[in-house]
This record gives structure tokens, C-alpha cells and sequence, in this order.
């Protein structure tokens, strides 16, 4: 191979390296400024942690309105923790929330760590006090029709592993179609209103880390393509 050969070869490398990095960066920008409701402090490098401390939380009424979610929204995710949506004792209270938007392409998953930890081990106190943590995610395209709208609880103190105060996994979500989306990341504190305890207040916190888009797969390609062959070059020169 002469050095023209080896010159336009690395040419084509270099297109499809920078090529392939654009598309890793475009895939992982966000759009927006993340907004934060509540009790909420960021730590720095993506780390977020939510509480639904009083009296800097917010009622469920405020972050309803606040994020354009149906009045009583909460209340809904509350009363079908237990898998019948008949818990009509069920009732969402205070929370904090943290909300953001991104580019995202058909295909793409949308992922990020969590943490919930309550302030009980008490079976009792967990079914009455269910702390909840909910996602809202609303995607549309560039016309702004809606392609997907939803809200839903990810994880519940319930539900924490026997005898541990915390939970901690990976939430993913794949996109349905190409265009932006809205996400909103929340803790809400919840109870049944027993009338014993119903003054009591059980305290949860929601770890957030590592919000990101997970690209195509032809991104990945393109970028591990170029360093392949820009290595090669080198080392035969």
C-alpha cells in the first residue's frame, strides 16, 4: 500500500470516528436545564437525591399542577400500589420532584440508577406509609404529536428486600418513536390514614445517578470502527 492509499484510508477513518463520536454525543445531550421541586439537593456529576422531607416538600396538588399532571394523578399511583387499584384509603401527600427533557430515536433506551431507602423495616409501617417513587415520561416528534405519555410508580418502600431499609436498581425505558422527551424523576410519601397513626410521618429518600441515553448500536460501530483503525495506522507506521 503506497502513501496515498495509506493517506485516503485514514481519511475515511477519521470521517466515520468523528461521525460516529457526533452521534454518541447528539444521542447523550440534553435539552433542557433540570428543574427541581421540593427537598431535592443535586450533588454534583448527575447525582441527585430527593427526600420528602416536610416542610420543603411539596403537596401532591402543587407537583400536579406544576408538571401539568392530572388532579389526583398521585392519589392514582397510591391506590394501585397494591396491584388492585381498589386501595381507596390510599393517599399520596408530599414529594419532590426533578424534571428534564432529551433527544432520543426510536430504538434508544433511556436509563438510570436508583436508590430508595425508607425509614422503616416495620411491615406495618410500610403498607401504611408507602412511599413511592414515579416517573413521568412523555415523548413527542418534531411536529409535537404525542407518541407516548405515561406515569407509574418504578418502586415502593414495600417492596424493599426483607429486613433492608433500601432498594437500589437500574430503571430503562426503550423509545417508541424518535423526537423529544420530557421526564419527570419523583418521591412521593403516601399512607392509608389509619386513624391511629394517621399524624405520623414516615420519611423516604430516592437517590438518582446516571441519567443518560443508551445510543444505536450503529453509533457504537461507527466509533469503535475509527479508534480500530486509527490504531492500526499507527502502529503500521
Amino acid at each position: 500500500m503506497n502513501y496515498l492509499d495509506v493517506a485516503n484510508l485514514q481519511g475515511i477513518i477519521m470521517k466515520s470516528y468523528l461521525f460516529g463520536f457526533l452521534l454518541l454525543i447528539f444521542s447523550m445531550n440534553s435539552i433542557a436545564s433540570v428543574v427541581l421541586y421540593g427537598d431535592i439537593e443535586d450533588r454534583g456529576a448527575g447525582f441527585y437525591q430527593l427526600t420528602n422531607n416536610q416542610p420543603k416538600a411539596k403537596t401532591d396538588a402543587y407537583l400536579e399542577s406544576e408538571l401539568g399532571l392530572n388532579s389526583g394523578a398521585f392519589d392514582e399511583i397510591a391506590k394501585s400500589l397494591d396491584g388492585s387499584g381498589t386501595d381507596l384509603s390510599a393517599n399520596a401527600t408530599y414529594g419532590s420532584a426533578m424534571t428534564d427533557a432529551l433527544e432520543i430515536s426510536f430504538g434508544e433506551v433511556f436509563s438510570f440508577d436508583w436508590t430508595l431507602s425508607g425509614a422503616t423495616t416495620s411491615d406495618f409501617e410500610r403498607e401504611n406509609f408507602r412511599d413511592f417513587a414515579f416517573i413521568s415520561l412523555n415523548l413527542v416528534d418534531n411536529s409535537d404529536n404525542t407518541l407516548f405519555s405515561d406515569i407509574y410508580s418504578f418502586a415502593d418502600v414495600l417492596n424493599n428486600p426483607n429486613g433492608s431499609l433500601s432498594a437500589s436498581d437500574n430503571f430503562t425505558w426503550m423509545a417508541t418513536g424518535s423526537g423529544t422527551l420530557a421526564y419527570t424523576i419523583g418521591l412521593m410519601d403516601a399512607n392509608n390514614f389509619i386513624p391511629i397513626i394517621e399524624s405520623s410521618v414516615i420519611e423516604s429518600s430516592l437517590n438518582i445517578s446516571n441519567i443518560h441515553v443508551v445510543p444505536l448500536p450503529g453509533a457504537i460501530w461507527l466509533f469503535t470502527f475509527g479508534l480500530v483503525g486509527l490504531f492500526g495506522i499507527k502502529k503500521r507506521a
